[in-house]
């Protein structure tokens, strides 16, 4: 795999806090809108504006006032996220459209072009990739190692806890990019963890006008035994009646229970009460089939719901894992809740490598990598 050192556009060390800020996909318009008042430095004012040309005006206004700062040498970088005392070390480069393309590496999600297209006008007016693509490739003890002697070298140049409690430190890569790129080199595949939109978007950008840093697009590569992927949950706007004498024909029944021990188990939130469903069945003509996003979709959500489409049915919602039970209960009242076991690092990259497609929000990665902490220009 080809990993390319990149010129950073990103803030000086003294405002890296202030500009710092979630990916725009999981913070909805309102939400920007009140954490841009109080934080006007918050890069959700570039990343999620109101129009691109907004966008590019701020994002000149942060070059000019010097909040945005551009190294002068292609440079890695090491990113660490710390969340309630566990840490992983994520690699920042630039990664190639052409990998992309030749499927190496590799999405698991289903994109919506409507979606695509924002991202793309995007990343057409300000000449930048401005959110790292999350990338996830299976462990490499040597590259694992480099990182561990990046980190225990060289002093950070951020070092701070955002206001989520999350811990996030970068470290700068000059010496050793020849031996990260070798590297690399020898990784097989890498998979799309988060980001499928931003990264069908950058290739998109490239394929129109390709050449030069276009051919490229910002990201961050973590080994998978740095990961931790959370479930993504459901709540269904709808009360059914007959829901437990409907779920019988699948599943075993069980009044109470916490939260899901291992896969095939679901927590159903229902009328005021708990139920612990345990699939009975354990036949799947293939892997999307055996994942418990599919069972929950198949068994559950379109032929008793009537949801065939969750990804643009607002009569489903989804919960990430890291919000905890009590908000899909609260939400469930009046409809049902289901709180599913995460799906596994090794179950994705089996789709992946299979080339087939998980369904909508199969996975819920924390914690989140910020955005507007580099930025690739072309």
């Amino acid at each position: 795999m080809k990993a390319k050192p990149f010129k950073a556009t990103r803030p000086e060390p003294g405002r890296a806090r202030a500009v710092a800020a979630l990916p725009y996909d999981v913070v909805s318009a309102d939400e920007k809108k009140i954490i841009a008042e109080k934080n006007p430095l918050s890069f959700l004012r570039i990343d999620l504006p109101d129009s691109c040309d907004e966008a590019k005006k701020i994002y000149d206004d942060f070059l000019r006032d010097g909040i945005f700062i551009r190294d002068d040498k292609e440079k890695f970088y090491i990113y660490e996220l710390t969340m309630s005392g566990r840490s992983q070390k994520g690699f920042v480069f630039c990664a190639s459209v052409g990998d992309y393309l030749a499927g190496s590496i590799k999405p698991h999600e289903q994109t919506l072009k409507e979606k695509e297209d924002g991202r793309v006008e995007h990343i057409k007016a300000l000449s930048a990739h401005t959110g790292p693509i999350f990338l996830a490739y299976r462990k490499n003890n040597l590259i694992s190692g480099l990182i561990d002697s990046v980190i225990n070298i060289y002093a950070p140049i951020y070092d701070f806890v955002s206001d989520d409690g999350v811990g996030h430190k970068v470290w700068e890569v000059e010496n050793e990019i020849g031996e990260f790129t070798e590297l690399f080199q020898t990784t097989s595949a890498f998979y799309v963890a988060d980001g499928h939109h931003r990264n069908a978007a950058a290739a998109r950008v490239a394929k129109e006008n390709p050449g030069g840093e276009r051919d490229f697009y910002l990201a961050v590569a973590f080994a998978d035994s740095e990961l931790l992927i959370m479930e993504c949950n459901r709540v269904v706007k709808i009360f059914d009646p007959d829901l437990l004498s409907k779920l019988e024909k699948d599943f075993y029944i069980k009044k109470g229970g916490e939260k899901p021990g291992a896969r095939h188990e679901f927590l159903l939130f229902y009328n005021q009460e708990k139920y612990l469903l345990t699939l009975k069945n354990l036949e799947f003509e293939n892997i999307i089939e055996a994942l418990d996003v599919s069972i929950l979709q198949n068994k559950v959500l379109a032929p008793i719901f009537g949801i065939t489409d969750p990804r643009t049915d607002e009569r489903v919602e989804f919960i990430g894992g890291i919000r905890g039970l009590r908000e899909i209960e609260e939400k469930s009242a009046g409809g049902a809740g289901f709180a599913l076991f995460p799906t596994s690092i090794e179950e994705l990259f089996a789709v992946a490598d299979a080339g087939l497609i998980m369904p909508p929000k199969s996975t819920w990665f924390e914690p989140k990598l910020r955005s507007g902490l580099f930025i690739h220009e072309f």
